[in-house]
């Protein structure tokens, strides 16, 4: 059986869920997989910088 639980985002300062096909919750985060910062500019609510 299939394991349904929602992961996180691999972008280390990403806190959203990763999309279901998917390590990253966007494009903006794969895009960043290589040079992760401090701080998430995915525009998700909730992970806006501040």
């Amino acid at each position: 059986m299939a394991d349904r639980d929602p992961k996180k985002c691999a972008h280390p300062a990403c806190n959203c869920l990763a999309a279901n096909d998917s390590k990253y919750c966007g494009a903006f985060c794969e895009g960043e997989a290589d040079h992760p910062s401090v701080l998430c500019e995915c525009g998700h609510p909730g992970c806006t910088p501040r």
